[in-house]
């Protein structure tokens, strides 16, 4: 069998059918259940572009988010996701489907009510996970298109880390463990060394001469003439960050 059977219609966007490899699944598109009928074969060719969610744990939990969230949203977190999937080198988790579209439903919520979420690792996200960013980008301006909301910078920082998370197939709270842990670094370093990092533009090493043993090598900001106040670039505490999480981490 090179089809699908459709055993029910949820919604415009997303049926459960009959998969030849994988039995029942949840099949996610833009427009995948409009006009179908209970027992309609799908050729398979014709969900190319369509998610499939084949573990029956991640079925269930997006079956029940179903009803909770605008059909909308439905077909932008599948959009978002159908353009990480194509512009990433690898694999989305199945569970971002749910993850993610649970978190922008409650962050579009929160935004109609006023209330606003600051985002503390917007820097050491744009930094760490470009890539990703650029996604979460896409995302937040197809949501203003589609639902009219403008979810802003730091939302697009939020979504930057369910995306790495689910193509590196890690969950999102240690993902923002490992934000945590830099911008933890940060403050130490800035008020232990009193010291002014660079939090953009900067993800690229540069030639800083004897960088980091001779601190009188560095420029200073046009913006602080203190001498004893030293410009520090970001991507030297992503390298300590990666050294306290690898002991055999080389020496930056």
């Amino acid at each position: 069998m090179s089809s699908l059977q459709v055993s029910k219609v949820l919604n415009n966007n997303v049926i459960i059918a009959e998969h030849p490899q994988h039995g029942e699944v949840v099949v996610i598109g833009k427009g995948i259940g409009f006009n179908r009928k209970t027992g309609q074969a799908i050729p398979l060719a014709e969900v190319e572009k369509m998610f499939i969610l084949t573990k029956p744990e991640e079925q269930e939990q997006y079956k029940q988010l179903l009803p909770q969230v605008d059909e909308k949203l439905i077909e932008a977190v599948n959009e978002i996701l159908l353009h990480a999937d194509q512009t990433s080198s690898g694999a989305l988790n199945e569970h971002v489907h749910i993850a993610l579209t649970d978190h922008i439903a409650f962050a579009i919520k929160r935004m109609q009510q006023g209330i606003h979420i600051h985002n503390p690792f917007l820097y050491e996200t744009k930094e760490m996970y470009p890539e990703e960013f650029r996604m979460a980008e896409f995302a937040v301006r197809l949501i203003h298109q589609k639902l009219g909301v403008d979810l802003g910078e730091e939302e697009a920082g939020f979504i930057a880390l369910h995306i790495h998370g689910a193509l590196t197939n890690q969950h999102i709270s240690e993902v923002r463990k490992h934000s945590e842990l830099i911008s933890d670094l940060v403050h130490i370093v800035e008020t232990e060394m009193y010291v002014l990092l660079i939090r953009s533009g900067m993800s690229k090493p540069v030639d800083l001469g004897c960088f980091p043993h001779y601190w009188g090598n560095l420029t200073l900001s046009g913006r602080d003439q203190d001498p004893e106040r030293i410009l520090m670039p970001f991507w030297y505490l992503q390298n300590l960050s990666r050294k306290q999480d690898d002991p055999h981490a080389a020496n930056v």
